[in-house]
């Protein structure tokens, strides 16, 4: 009798025999395979750098029918958030260097950009990008220059490309005639995207990025100094010329926008000229002059656009010094030129009493940039603005809201003695820069954050009108930022760092931006000092999250943008002779430069 199930029993059987079989012959194999190490890489894999393109020649500013631009129109920012209802966990000290990495997030989110120096059109050096330094930061990837060293200028990044990425822009210089470049960089790995030769410096007027064609992409307008003054405009994608107009001697201010709401390109610079200085509103499609006008004296800040008396049309706000009077003026231009507004700088009364017997007066000149907020919650927007003794808070009408001693004495005096053993006096100042403002304390209202420098008497000994020896007497060092209320000035808090070695000219504090830099959702408080370190601080008490540093001197304040496309925010900065990208995260090209601590 046959079995009917005997051919099953015979296959499983034969299966497993089969797989035992193939078992033995797997384990003699890796037997005789020898050992070998497998390095897997973590993120996304690395982009290759290409081959630095030169832009050359010339693009005709195109007068064939445009497509709507799309400016920034420098309406009144958006109401702020409220804070959240509970206080954040205090973030504990930062792991050490051999700490274990946190990996890069690899999804592409729309990235923030900083079109203008100061991030925005108000000049509020504020992003509502969110970080996650809960640490001190680490070096995601560095460029150095091919050519000539990077210059102490602002920077600005923005999807020149218009495939989603950012690419910041950033200046350098070999001093020579015709040794300055442009460099476009790509912001997710540091490599070039074009490099751009230019007739001149690029410092006191950084770039703006604005769509100056029509063609719905980013360009360039910047300013230049250094024998050539020129406003020039670049095609973002090229880094090649639009236009250029040749002013007297120096760029010293410029911003750029829609300012009377037209739907086309206009951009305002002030000219370091000789014997006047002058300011002038040019056509941003193709440089041509619209008009120019005298100042005072000289404007050494970011000029601001926006509407003040409701018309429709925006005014142009910055300050220029008025020699003749040892005293800051304030301007606000309406379009055609004419002032809707001047105001002299008034020191009070006790820093009137500080006058030195070697001038007999007091000078109050200022280098900082006007930003625009309701500082007072009353919806209306307002002006303030920094001289090297106040911090002034205007209304829209010109009005004094409120008006702040910074601490400065103001006296910085430089005595020069010639080789004949005659000495001269010079009241001088060192430039008290920019400062931020956003909701600070949780209130609502628009507070204003900036750094202190320090006070000096400097000797200097001439001989054949060379400087060949400098003293500094009667210090009185600041490496300080000061926080104050927006409402009415008063004083939020205080932050000092002695912990790191200082020049022999004392500490500086400048330049500070403001983004929730941990993710905890309070603003937050960067700024660099001349003890070249980077400093995160907390923005509700000036408490120190960290700070960073590799050794070298920060030429400029950092920016605050998505440079990865992860969503989150990444620091980028001028230090030493290199553009650094900093990030939470330890993916990137890592520097070969001093180590951080």
């Amino acid at each position: 009798m046959i079995n009917s199930q005997q051919p099953a029993s015979r296959s499983v059987n034969g299966a497993v025999r089969l797989r035992a079989t193939f078992f033995v012959v797997a384990l003699v194999l890796l037997a005789a395979v020898p050992a070998c190490q497998v390095t897997v890489r973590i993120g996304p894999p690395a982009v290759p750098t290409p081959t630095p393109t030169l832009a050359q020649g010339r693009i005709p500013a195109s007068t064939a029918a445009r497509r709507p631009l799309s400016l920034p129109t420098n309406t009144p920012g958006r109401a702020l958030p409220a804070p959240p209802t509970a206080l954040p966990t205090a973030i504990p000290p930062g792991p050490a260097a051999s700490a274990t990495p946190t990996v890069r997030p690899t999804a592409r989110v729309p990235q923030a950009p900083w079109l203008y120096p100061r991030a925005n059109a108000h000049n509020t050096a504020s992003t509502d990008l969110k970080g996650r330094f809960t640490a001190r930061p680490r070096v995601a990837w560095t460029f150095e220059p091919p050519a000539g060293e990077l210059l102490p200028a602002y920077l600005v990044a923005g999807d020149l490309a218009g495939q989603g990425r950012l690419e910041v822009v950033v200046a350098a210089s070999g001093f020579g005639p015709f040794d300055n470049y442009l460099y476009a960089l790509r912001t997710e790995n540091g490599s070039l995207y074009w490099m751009a030769p230019v007739p001149f410096i690029v410092r006191w007027a950084p770039p703006v990025l604005l769509d100056l064609t029509g063609d719905g992409r980013l360009d360039l307008v910047v300013g230049g100094s250094g024998g050539e003054g020129r406003v020039w405009a670049l095609n973002g994608q090229t880094g090649m010329e639009l236009w250029h107009s040749q002013l007297r001697t120096a760029t010293t201010g410029m911003t750029a926008g829609d300012f009377d709401g037209d739907g086309l390109p206009d951009v305002f610079a002030t000219d370091y000229s000789s014997p006047t200085r002058i300011a002038q509103l040019l056509d941003g499609r193709t440089g041509q002059q619209r008009w120019q006008r005298n100042l005072s004296g000289t404007n050494y800040n970011i000029p601001l656009a926006l509407d003040l008396d409701g018309d429709g049309r925006q005014e142009l706000v910055f300050s220029a010094h008025d020699p003749s009077r040892y005293r800051e003026r304030f301007y606000a231009l309406r379009l055609d030129g004419r002032s809707l507004w001047e105001i002299v700088s008034t020191p009070t009364r006790e820093q009137l009493a500080r006058a030195r017997a070697e001038t007999g007066h007091i000078t109050e000149f200022g280098y900082t940039s006007a930003l625009a907020a309701d500082f007072n919650g009353d919806g209306q927007i307002d002006i303030g603005v920094g001289t090297d003794l106040n911090y002034y808070v205007f209304r829209a009408d010109g009005r004094t809201l409120w008006q702040a001693p910074t601490g400065m004495l103001g006296n910085n005096l430089i005595f020069r003695t010639d080789q004949n053993g005659e000495q001269t006096v010079i009241d001088s100042h060192y430039k008290v820069t920019d400062a931020a403002a956003d909701d600070l304390n949780g209130d609502g209202v628009p507070d204003v954050v900036f750094g202190l420098s320090s006070d000096f008497d400097e000797i200097q000994v001439l001989e054949g009108g060379r400087i060949i020896s400098r003293t500094i007497t009667n210090l009185v060092s600041r490496n300080t930022v000061v926080a104050l209320d927006g409402r009415n000035g008063q004083g939020l808090w205080t932050f000092t760092s002695n912990d790191y070695p200082l020049p022999e000219w004392g500490g500086a504090m400048s330049d500070p931006i403001i983004a929730d830099v941990d993710g905890d959702g309070y603003k937050d408080v960067l700024i660099v000092s001349n003890d070249r370190h980077l400093y995160a601080l907390r923005g509700r008490d000036g408490t120190k999250l960290w700070d960073w540093s590799n050794g070298e001197e920060f030429r400029k304040s950092p920016i605050f943008v998505d440079a990865d496309g992860d969503g989150w925010g990444d620091i980028l900065a001028i230090v030493g002779n290199r553009l650094i990208a900093l990030s939470p995260y330890t993916l990137g090209v890592s520097t070969h430069g001093p180590p951080e601590h």
